[in-house]
């Protein structure tokens, strides 16, 4: 599984960084470990995101439904600069995936969400 993040940055843990008056997409590629794409329809993306790792409630939960390109494995799922009125300071999320029959699992968890006045700070 690979991924990518627009208008902020990200490093190799998945620790994502952004400046909260923009929009923002995360993109998340699902391959095999062959690195064949995996098809990802019917799948929901739920991107949390909550005060601190022992939070067991969440500030903002998104459940992206509508896929990218889902015979790819392509999921984007986009913040809006409405939704990171957040206070600038690091937060934690997870990115889990539901497929199509229900299964349920957490691909990224418990990674730092830091919001920033600027992408430099």
């Amino acid at each position: 599984m690979a991924y990518t993040i627009r208008v902020a940055s990200v490093d190799a843990e998945g620790n994502i960084k952004v400046v909260r008056v923009n929009d923002v997409t995360v993109k998340f590629t699902f391959k095999d470990g062959a690195g064949a794409a995996i098809d990802i329809t019917g799948w929901t993306i739920r991107f949390a995101i909550k005060e601190n790792s022992d939070d067991s409630s969440t500030i903002l939960t998104i459940d992206q439904t509508v896929l990218t390109d889902p015979t790819n494995g392509i999921a984007e799922v986009s913040l809006t600069k409405a939704q990171l009125t957040l206070d600038s300071k690091t937060y934690r999320y997870d990115a889990k995936y539901i497929t199509d029959t229900a299964v349920e699992r957490t691909f990224l968890p418990n990674r730092k969400f830091i919001v920033s006045e600027n992408i430099g700070a």
